[in-house]
């Protein structure tokens, strides 16, 4: 496998694989072409991601070569990767989950652990409008390394469909098709690295949360759809939920919907140790089963919807989108793309 710069035949679809996701890539192979031929279709082409472009330009190279679908197979940070490139193409997306979360696939109830049933609806479903959320770095705080991670650029001589020039200080934007935040739950994903996430799958998260539930809580402001006076407030975490379900069952943000046009921003603190992360758990875990959980003396959940957002820390915070952590910054900004991707679910 590898970049393959040849058109491809009508109808043929480009597999973009994180070969580290799967223990068996010849395996992954034989199925989705299995599936194909099944349904009719041109075996597709496959093509590896790397350490320093996991996805995008791959994806980018499909687009280019006539793909008439690109399915990401791999995790979160594949499906990123790859919805970036597709953003406002029209071209179909789809996905096989190989990853620890797979929060997008969780979110369209995607047959997890189902690879052929996966492969299926990524060759032959309809294809559906979902929005895509767009996260922009403060440039004051300390960013990660700079390689590609599903990120824009900027577009010499003006913006594409569902694309628009970003401040090239701060560096790019970074997509989104879950949740972003800043906070707790970034602290979270800074945590579990890849050994924990291999022995532990999604529970490695909550297995880091243990350790950080008595870290301070920050101080910040959230403004939306440029509200212009903010005021300050103290939270655990600050997230932007393009879709609300989290492995486990927890409805995290349960008006949230991929498909709806707007983002919801969540408010999570807790106060008096471990009663107020008791307190906030079960309103976390109510809202699973539709109960929606109040603020009151030692935890809270507040939401609001919007389609821009700017948030401001006091000093620098660890900053996740779908799980990836990307650094420390004192804020970000953030928007909504609606209807810019087109997934089979």
């Amino acid at each position: 496998m590898g970049h393959n710069e040849q058109p491809l035949d009508q109808g043929t679809a480009v597999v973009v694989v994180n070969p580290i996701k799967t223990t068996d890539l010849p395996g992954l192979i034989a199925t989705v072409s299995r599936a194909a031929t099944t349904a009719g279709l041109p075996v597709p082409r496959f093509m590896e991601t790397t350490p320093d472009d996991p996805g995008t330009g791959q994806a980018r190279e499909a687009l280019a070569a006539g793909a008439s679908a690109v399915i990401a197979a791999g995790g979160d940070g594949t499906v990123r990767a790859v919805a970036s490139a597709l953003c406002g193409s029209g071209v179909a997306m789809g996905i096989i989950p190989l990853g620890t979360g797979n929060l997008l696939a969780r979110n369209l109830a995607l047959p997890l652990g189902d690879l052929g049933g996966c492969a299926r609806i990524a060759l032959t479903a309809p294809a559906v409008p979902l929005d895509l959320g767009w996260l922009t770095l403060d440039d004051d705080g300390e960013s990660s390394s700079g390689r590609a991670d599903g990120a824009r650029q900027p577009t010499p001589g003006g913006t594409g469909a569902g694309e628009r020039e970003v401040d090239p200080v701060v560096g790019r934007e970074h997509a989104f098709l879950v949740i972003a935040g800043i906070g707790f739950d970034a602290e979270m994903v800074e945590g579990a690295d890849d050994g924990l996430k291999k022995r532990l799958g999604w529970l490695a998260y909550f297995f880091v949360a243990l350790g950080k539930l008595f870290s301070r809580r920050m101080l910040v402001q959230v403004g939306v759809d440029g509200t212009e006076r903010v005021e300050p407030f103290r939270a655990r975490s600050v997230m932007v939920a393009n879709t609300g379900s989290l492995p486990g069952g927890i409805v995290l943000a349960p008006d949230a919907a991929p498909d709806d046009g707007w983002l919801d921003v969540l408010a999570l603190d807790t106060r008096a140790g471990l009663i107020g992360w008791t307190s906030l758990g079960v309103k976390v875990l109510a809202q699973g089963v539709g109960i929606r959980g109040r603020s009151d003396a030692v935890s809270m959940i507040t939401s609001k919807r919007g389609r821009t957002f700017r948030v401001r820390a006091s000093r620098p915070e660890p900053v996740q989108v779908d799980g990836e952590w990307l650094g420390r910054a004192a804020g970000f900004r953030a928007r909504v793309d609606a209807g810019a991707l087109r997934v089979r679910k």
